[in-house]
């Protein structure tokens, strides 16, 4: 349905002075009237005030893309003459019992429920990265518990490591390790696969032709991208 009441119908609202809310929280006074800003300027605003009028990265969910993000591009270039952003990476939903986890659809899972039913944040993160962001990724109970067990593992392994290299000399660079590593950054810069990225970490892990020390080198620095607690676990 077409406004009539806008000079173009591809027009959105940057400054409203009427809210659907009978009691309007956040209001100021413009030259507009009192009131506030629309939510695509509110962003635009933001973004410009704390990481300046370019910056690289701007994440959302894909439901942003066709109306929110689209605006915010075209308001921020608009206003700079540039373009705003270097990379949009737009995450796919979360879903649940075949439909799309949201708080207004009443299945939200929140971290402070999944700590009552014994995971760690760790642990959902874990979860996540089980999927590429791209890709919609089926939450589940069973999911969770798979998650909290390959964790504990990993964790488990990172902590013999280090018992079994402690006091040895710094490793020397092993190729096999140094190869590993070299592929975990491909899959990185391959549009953030980690999915992949964890495969060849756990091919790391299972490969009995690397030495504790070198492994564990290579293994702490997967964690400072992949931040899931292995540099906690050998310390």
């Amino acid at each position: 349905q077409v406004d009539d009441n806008k000079r173009s119908p591809h027009d959105f609202g940057l400054w409203f002075t009427k809210s659907k809310f009978e009691r309007q929280a956040m209001l100021w006074d413009s030259p507009w009237g009192r009131g506030y800003p629309g939510w695509h300027i509110e962003c635009s605003a933001m973004s410009m005030r704390y990481l300046g009028e370019r910056f690289d990265i701007h994440c959302g969910g894909v439901d942003h893309i066709p109306v929110h993000h689209t605006n915010e591009i075209a308001q921020s270039d608009g206003a700079t003459g540039a373009p705003c952003v270097r990379y949009w990476v737009h995450g796919e939903f979360l879903v649940i019992d075949g439909a799309r986890m949201a708080k207004s659809g009443g299945n939200l899972a929140t971290l402070s429920e999944l700590a009552e039913r014994g995971f760690e944040p760790l642990d959902y993160r874990f979860f996540c990265l089980g999927a590429h962001y791209r890709a919609q990724h089926t939450f589940s109970e069973e999911g969770m518990v798979a998650a909290r067990a390959a964790r504990r593992r990993l964790l488990d392994r990172a902590t013999e490591l280090a018992e079994l290299s402690a006091g040895a000399e710094p490793p020397g660079p092993e190729e096999r390790a140094e190869e590993a590593w070299r592929e975990f950054r491909r899959h990185v810069r391959d549009d953030l696969h980690m999915p992949r990225c964890l495969a060849t970490l756990w091919g790391l892990v299972k490969d009995p032709r690397v030495g504790a020390a070198a492994k564990l080198d290579v293994l702490k620095r997967m964690d400072r991208i992949l931040a899931v607690g292995i540099e906690q676990a050998a310390a």
